[in-house]
């Protein structure tokens, strides 16, 4: 027994080195990619950003953010109370500032850098954060393809593409809160792996929850990817073997799914609720709630 529990010991720790080693080997490699690719924007002293909903509505918001929240804190600091305003007169002709900017800045867990950024450093923030979006898309893809390759050659081309692609450099440089989605699937698809073969759904509660909190705008995009994959896993699963009870198991794991999924809606539901009844009732939808 002693032996056995070494023996696992020694091939975790081998593990976890190659893992490291793996990660530096990326974090090198998507440097230069990232230097020969956004560099000539630099020398020239040009934005990264190219759309003008991006400059126009994501960048403000992301300042907008970094202010807001540190005026609660000085406010605490200074007063004592703690006060957090839920209107802003210089939103539009006077909006909701939670239901406003949830959509565009709010929600996505990237943009709390702008807290610690003064205003003055908030274009160089914006667009390195633009970078850190490519770099953690290709951390979640080599996540989820680990343990599928020995090799891990082919993960990390694989990482490079999959960051790298033209949908990759189009949001990154186009509607950045897009490049989220490129995070978020790998980490979905991870959780349906462990819903099937672990029998755990709080990876998935977690990441319907951020994903949900983040944007709604491609959550239900990703949600069909999940349930596409839930198929795919569970047919491989249960269908090679004996399938006298495979109606049955379909339903047990596939309430599991629903459970877990249902849960991290359930968690963003004080987020999610009062955005979506404020986007269904503003004047791009036909009809209001």
């Amino acid at each position: 027994m002693k032996k056995y529990a070494k023996e696992n010991i020694v091939e975790k720790s081998l593990a976890c080195n190659e893992k490291k080693k793996y990660f530096v080997m990326y974090t090198i490699v998507f440097s230069l990619f990232a230097v020969a690719i956004f560099f000539p924007f630099i020398r020239e002293r040009v934005w990264l950003i190219s759309s003008k909903d991006t400059i126009k509505q994501h960048y403000p918001a992301f300042v907008y953010l970094g202010q807001y929240v540190r005026e609660i804190v000085r406010t605490l600091f200074e007063t004592g109370k703690l006060v957090v305003p839920q209107w802003d007169w210089n939103l539009a002709y006077g909006s909701s500032i939670f239901t406003t900017l949830n959509y565009y800045s709010f929600g996505d867990p990237l943009n709390i850098i702008s807290v610690f950024v003064p205003t003055k450093y908030s274009p160089y923030a914006f667009q390195a954060v633009s970078i850190l979006r490519l770099y953690l898309s290709g951390i979640t893809f080599s996540m989820y393809c680990w343990n599928k390759q020995k090799d891990k050659f082919p993960i990390l081309a694989g990482a490079v593409m999959y960051i790298f692609s033209a949908y990759g450099l189009q949001t990154s440089t186009g509607h950045v809160f897009f490049t989220n989605a490129l995070i978020y699937l790998p980490v979905f698809l991870i959780a349906v792996e462990r819903l099937i073969y672990k029998k755990k759904g709080g990876l998935l509660t977690l990441i319907t929850f951020i994903s949900c909190v983040s944007n709604f705008y491609f959550l239900y995009m990703l949600s069909i990817f999940a349930g596409v994959y839930f198929l795919i896993l569970f047919t491989k699963r249960y269908f090679s073997g004996n399938k006298k009870n495979v109606f049955k198991q379909f339903v047990q794991e596939g309430f599991r799914f629903l459970f877990s999924y249902l849960g991290g809606l359930g968690c963003a539901a004080v987020i999610f609720l009062p955005v979506l009844i404020a986007v269904k009732n503003s004047g791009r939808s036909s009809g209001g709630v």
